[in-house]
């Protein structure tokens, strides 16, 4: 369905379906220069009638989209994000007069949704690590396939193991995860609060920076080049907004390698993505650490890992991603450009005491990657805050920060 059908369908000008897309609240594909408007969209659509009839704003609605499609609703600190927000909407329409009696019954309606709702901590939510995965099983220090011992087969993948090298490197598989030795049970990332939370978004940045961040995730996607044939896609370490936001539309022929620190985190992306019909590879444990074959990935998605990586260990990756991407494997990212932004740069560093600021312009990203063996193909602003608010911890009210997507190809 074209945007002209989609507009006259909900009775609606082709302007008013323009300014969704641009909030992020409609995410139609693009073909031929040509928004293409399929299910999911007019599912999105009766979403948003359905909250505006309930008396939400805008900021609002983009709120509930934004936790909807990024966690399922199966977070403690979201859900009760959402129940706060609903309570205080009943409270402020309980003062007005009868005209809105039919928009606080609807509310508490959908509070009792999620009121009902009851976090499921699912034991093993993996499969674990499939057989076709094992060739790809490689000690990190000498670069030779490792040795299994002691595993244990659950539905035709692995669940429990140990890999080893000769060399001494050590890795186990537990629960369809593999530990790497040198992983933390937190992340040692801090830029912000809920740290727990899988999605990097919580009350603590404002609508603007979320709409922000949705850009930057949709900028990932529709930069996924298509396939005819199955490829080996990784996310992380530290953020993977763009596979929660997406992990429904995600090629379902790909593998995705998902990696991080923290287990905890590893833990919970496992819970939250068990059900998105993907054949996921998690691992935990730091880059220089995991056991994967070097060459092995064709598409790398850097959501903001580069930026993070530099932020925690005060150094760029960009030789890591090189070394574990096939001769013209693609890297697809998103840079922040915080010259407008020098006093919340210095208040991320009081968390962070390491973090090396004077490598954060984007020059420097761009050379890096150069130095490391990439040619750039693209680097584009995404959308940048405005200077009226803060938008997230740290952040300096009057300071504005810009996202840069990117891509870049291996030489």
């Amino acid at each position: 369905m074209r945007i002209g059908d989609f507009a006259k369908k909900y009775d609606m000008n082709v302007t008013a379906v323009r300014y969704y897309i641009e909030n992020a609240l409609l995410t139609p594909q693009r073909k031929n220069n040509q928004y293409i408007f399929d299910q999911s969209c007019i599912d999105d659509m009766d979403k948003i009638l359905e909250y505006k009839e309930c008396g939400l704003t805008l900021e609002e609605i983009e709120l509930m989209f934004f936790l909807e499609k990024t966690s399922k609703f199966q977070d403690e600190t979201i859900l009760q994000i959402v129940q706060d927000l609903f309570e205080e909407k009943i409270d402020m329409f309980k003062d007005e007069q009868a005209k809105i009696q039919k928009s606080i019954e609807r509310l508490q309606e959908e509070l009792k949704k999620f009121s009902g709702i009851q976090v499921q901590r699912q034991s093993g939510a993996s499969a674990g690590i499939p057989f076709s995965f094992i060739p790809y099983l490689y000690c990190p220090k000498c670069g030779v396939p490792l040795s299994m011992d002691n595993t244990r087969i659950q539905n035709g993948h692995l669940s429990e193991g140990e890999l080893t090298c000769a060399c001494g490197y050590h890795a186990v598989i537990s629960a369809g995860i593999i530990l790497c030795d040198d992983h933390e049970e937190d992340t040692p990332f801090k830029w912000f609060n809920n740290v727990d939370s899988v999605y990097s978004a919580t009350d603590e940045y404002s609508g603007v920076y979320r709409i922000l961040l949705d850009k930057g995730s949709l900028y990932m996607y529709q930069n996924m080049p298509e396939s005819d044939f199955s490829q080996m896609v990784m996310f992380g370490p530290f953020t993977c907004n763009c596979l929660l936001r997406f992990c429904n539309d995600l090629d379902k022929r790909h593998t995705y390698v998902v990696i991080d620190p923290s287990l905890k985190r590893i833990k919970r992306l496992q819970e939250y993505l068990s059900d998105s019909g993907l054949q996921l590879i998690f691992m935990a444990g730091g880059i220089d650490e995991i056991p994967l074959r070097k060459g092995s990935i064709d598409i790398y998605m850097d959501d903001y890992s580069v930026t993070n990586s530099l932020c925690t260990y005060g150094s760029f990756i960009y030789d890591k991603i090189h070394a574990f991407l096939k001769e013209t494997g693609l890297l697809i990212g998103l840079v922040g450009d915080y010259k407008d932004a020098p006093k919340s740069l210095q208040n991320i560093k009081k968390d962070h005491p390491n973090y090396p600021t004077e490598k954060m312009p984007p020059s420097k990203f761009k050379a890096n990657m150069m130095m490391n063996g990439f040619e750039l193909q693209e680097m584009k602003t995404v959308g940048s805050t405005h200077g009226n608010e803060m938008h997230f911890p740290r952040n300096e009210v009057g300071e504005q920060v810009s996202m840069l997507g990117y891509t870049a190809i291996k030489k």
